[in-house]
């Protein structure tokens, strides 16, 4: 099967083209960026049917297509490829606005073709482990949680896009957070219901989000997130046997507290894997996830409509804002 990236930032060199290099049943073909200079030296690494900024040059030679441009192109890129009959494989998130989002979910079913997103979390076998045991009720049932992601932002964006509302579609709970609430969603397998939103916007995108929720089978708990500073960086929940605590960055391994072990610090480390796991290993999985739902016709890991619910939800929040409190101004 042949692939096109559309984009060619620091996610994509990062890695999905390494990940590439792994996957024998998918054949990188093309190429699309606007950045010249960028495609120039790419055409220096790699030997392909089309490299260079026009995206229907490269429809010429693809069966699918990864979308990893700037989010506010998500939706206009994609319903294009699909129309002429391609399947999509999407970065995250899926649009900048729920409409959007929704009007890809519908192209890709009038055109029969595959609409998958990038929440690569759920593909990491520490968040896989985490899924089973709350379906499994191996610790009872889930009564709450405390969910804190949070670093100094020194992601090596190209385009500086992350810092536009318009191209983002927010800040850094339209970024982190999709991840976060998709793999609280996924977990819980229930729709989350909002109590209260909270950030530092003034005008542009905000740093720094923190919202209470609660989910359909009496789930209540909060997020903190953060591009300013140095978080928690961990995802606590509570059980009525038991508090799961969960790394985000971490694909390999979690901890487990068996009843009140929590306070007095004697954790039980889960393996969910004895592989040492990358996260471009992450990545390879999600593509072959993805090459198999084409192959077989099933539903991809995440599908559009998982992560429309998510795109809602974080809408809903925008939509309900209210200014953190920041007594230093």
């Amino acid at each position: 099967m042949r692939i096109g990236l559309i984009g060619a930032g620091a996610i994509v060199q990062s890695a999905y083209l390494p990940a590439l290099r792994r996957i024998s049943n998918l054949v990188l073909t093309s190429i699309v960026d606007t950045d010249l200079e960028l495609t120039a030296n790419l055409e220096k690494k790699y030997q392909l049917h089309y490299i260079g900024p026009d995206i229907d040059q490269c429809l010429n030679y693809v069966d699918v297509v990864l979308v990893a441009t700037p989010t506010f192109l998500h939706a206009p890129i994609a319903i294009h490829c699909m129309e002429l009959g391609k399947h999509v494989l999407c970065e995250k998130p899926l649009s900048c606005d729920f409409k959007d989002a929704a009007q890809m979910v519908n192209c890709a079913r009038s055109n029969n073709v595959k609409l998958g997103v990038a929440h690569v979390r759920r593909l990491y076998p520490s968040s896989q482990a985490i899924r089973k045991i709350i379906k499994d009720r191996q610790l009872g049932r889930v009564i709450s949680f405390d969910c804190q992601e949070g670093h100094v932002f020194t992601w090596p964006t190209g385009s500086g896009f992350f810092f536009d509302r318009e191209k983002a579609g927010g800040g850094v709970f339209m970024d982190i957070g999709v991840h976060l609430l998709d793999l609280l969603m996924w977990w819980f397998d229930s729709k989350p219901t909002l109590l209260r939103y909270e950030d530092d916007n003034l005008g542009g995108v905000e740093a720094f989000s923190k919202v209470t929720l609660t989910f359909e089978n009496k789930i209540e708990g909060s997020v903190q997130i953060s591009r300013l500073s140095q978080l928690r960086n961990n995802y606590r929940i509570q059980c009525e046997k038991g508090l799961i605590e969960y790394n985000p960055v971490n694909l390999e391994r979690f901890y487990i507290y068996a009843d009140d072990s929590f306070l007095q610090g004697r954790p039980r480390m889960y393996e969910a894997t004895r592989r040492k796991s990358s996260f471009i290993d992450a990545v390879e999985a999600m593509l072959r996830n993805f090459s198999a739902a084409v192959f077989d016709d099933t539903e991809p890991m995440v599908t559009g409509e998982e992560a429309t619910r998510v795109i809602g939800f974080i809408q809903e929040c925008y939509e309900n804002r209210q200014q953190i409190r920041m007594p230093w101004l």
